[in-house]
Parts: structure tokens; sequence; C-alpha cells
């Protein structure tokens, strides 16, 4: 959560896809994100959420970085 604490400003977050694979009980979303932060200053990316879950819970997540 410290990330998220040091945000100063959002000017965009939008989520431009999702994918969903039930038999192996993982989802893909694609962000896109433009904020800025008091460490790292103005930041505009995409991102891509791998995510693994066990019934209603994320169990495991990778988070893919683009410009």
């Amino acid at each position: 959560m410290e990330w998220l604490g040091n945000i100063t400003e959002i000017r965009g977050a939008e989520v431009k896809s999702v994918a969903v694979d039930v038999d192996n009980d993982i989802t893909t979303v694609q962000w896109f994100m433009d904020y800025s932060h008091a460490e790292w200053g103005s930041k505009t990316y995409n991102q891509v959420a791998v995510q693994e879950w066990e019934g209603y819970k994320i169990v495991s997540e990778t988070f893919y970085y683009g410009s």
C-alpha cells in the first residue's frame, strides 16, 4: 500500500480489457494509468495484471508494464 499512499494525482485509470480462463482460474486485466507519484513523478503507461484465483480470492498477481 506504500505505492498507493504516494499517489498525489490521478489523471486517468481505465480497464481496457479483461480475459478469463475459467478452467485454470486465471484472469488478465489490461489497464491504462496516468498519475503523479511523490517519488517517481508523472507516470503514464499500460499495465497487464495476471491474476491466479482460488475460490473468490486472488492468491497470486504478476504485473507487466509497457508504455
